[in-house]
């Protein structure tokens, strides 16, 4: 009986074994698979504006060199005309409100003052106007038969009294990144009721195609400029505004 619980053990420590050399050989099998597709080629899924993009990849020139962490590190070489095509959301063309009223207007819009936000405030703080000194131009009084073809968008320009002018750089403040961004203003017009023209904003955020479309004024602002006076906020003094300079 001794004799039998004794190969009986042996051969449940060598099933043991076996299992466990097995278990190691497919591990092995398994990583260096890994590491063979990591090197040489394989696909990625990237995740470009609520769209899933599968990028394939080969290595052409692997570095001789090892990297700092032993990781495999990839250079992506990506074309910028394909990648334009996934943050190209140009907004869609709109009829304008009145057959002589465009929404892109080739003239220049008068400078009527501006709406800016001190740096103290953020989003949903109450606008302070800051005249900027300029004057309304007088209308020039035009014969009926010279009168200019756009006098009518000119008017209605004036009527809406925009913020910003056409093509003007503002910060657009981001609700997903929380910061404020570089952009650029698209103006339009139309008419609201009772005849009034009303002003709305469309803003090219940063340096890509990616457009907000009607953006309310509490979410824009002039960009801060070098020596101006602004208000920070210091955690260290108690939470208090502190006078600044950029």
């Amino acid at each position: 009986s001794i004799g039998s619980s004794g190969s009986q053990a042996f051969g449940v420590a060598v099933g043991v074994g076996v299992l466990m050399f097995l278990c190691c050989w497919v591990f092995c099998i398994y990583e260096c698979r890994l590491y063979r597709r990591s090197v040489s080629g394989g696909e990625r899924k990237l995740q470009l504006q609520d769209k899933n993009v599968a990028v394939s990849f080969s290595v052409q020139g692997p570095s001789e060199k090892d990297t700092s962490d032993g990781k495999v590190h990839i250079i992506w070489n990506l074309h910028e005309e394909q990648i334009q095509q996934f943050f190209a959301q140009e907004p869609a063309s709109e009829e304008p409100a009145d057959e002589e009223v465009g929404l892109e207007g080739e003239i220049t819009v008068p400078d009527f003052g501006r709406w800016s936000r001190p740096a103290s405030q953020g989003p949903g703080a109450r606008f302070p106007r800051r005249d900027s000194g300029a004057k309304m131009p007088a209308m020039p009084a035009y014969p009926p038969q010279e009168r200019p073809k756009n006098m009518k968008r000119h008017r209605a320009l004036e009527a809406a009294c925009p913020a910003y002018q056409d093509g003007e750089r503002v910060e657009y403040f981001s609700k997903t990144h929380q910061c404020w961004l570089p952009g650029v203003v698209r103006l339009s017009v139309e008419r609201r009721d009772a005849g009034r023209w009303s002003a709305t904003y469309d803003v090219r955020v940063g340096l890509g195609n990616r457009w907000c479309r009607d953006v309310p004024l509490e979410r824009l602002r002039l960009p801060l400029q070098d020596g101006e006076s602004v208000e920070l906020f210091s955690l260290r003094e108690g939470g208090t505004w502190l006078p600044a300079v950029l």
